[in-house]
């Protein structure tokens, strides 16, 4: 965690260390080094009754890959509880900047379809072709009702673009 935090807290461990409030994302946890050289939340806790540990949780930043592994722990410890108890479990002995953003990533593992079906248009009609395999719409039966048929003769128009089919489905052969 030491590691972790000289990468992340630099400036703010300077300060710190010279008997300073640290400037910008530290600077209202009233921070100070504990015995063990660890950045830690000050504040008015000193006083209330509470183990040292959750009085003065240890700071780290949220986007380093160590605390990252540490929330997917305290997660799994807490079996999957989900984000308000692995927050509070973590802020046990931990203070993650940014936390609520670090833990619930949003859409991370699963997605909304807003849009709903997607139909793509062909520009250009194709024409069926002896073999090809076909929906045969019918108007009472819904679309995922619709039978399969396999074409097998194509009636050109007197333009040369077909206008019928014979097709074959499990129930008999039909023109369409």
């Amino acid at each position: 965690l030491l590691t972790v935090q000289r990468e992340a807290f630099e400036k703010e461990l300077a300060a710190v260390q010279s008997g300073k409030n640290p400037e910008g994302k530290l600077a209202r946890f009233n921070p100070y080094l504990d015995e063990n050289g660890l950045l830690r939340v000050g504040g008015r806790l000193q006083n209330s009754d509470m183990d040292a540990e959750r009085k003065h949780p240890i700071l780290l930043p949220s986007t380093h890959p160590v605390v990252m592994l540490l929330i997917k722990r305290v997660h799994e410890r807490s079996l999957h509880a989900g984000t308000e108890q692995t927050l509070t479990d973590l802020r046990q002995r931990f203070w993650v900047l940014k936390d609520r953003v670090t833990v619930a990533a949003p859409f991370e593992r699963i997605g909304i379809d807003f849009a709903g079906p997607v139909y793509i248009k062909m520009k250009s009609k194709q024409e069926p072709h002896v073999g090809d395999i076909v929906l045969v719409s019918e108007d009472d039966v819904p679309t995922h009702m619709w039978p399969m048929a396999r074409v097998i003769e194509v009636y050109p128009g007197s333009d040369g673009v077909v206008r019928t089919v014979k097709v074959k489905t499990l129930k008999g052969t039909y023109h369409r």
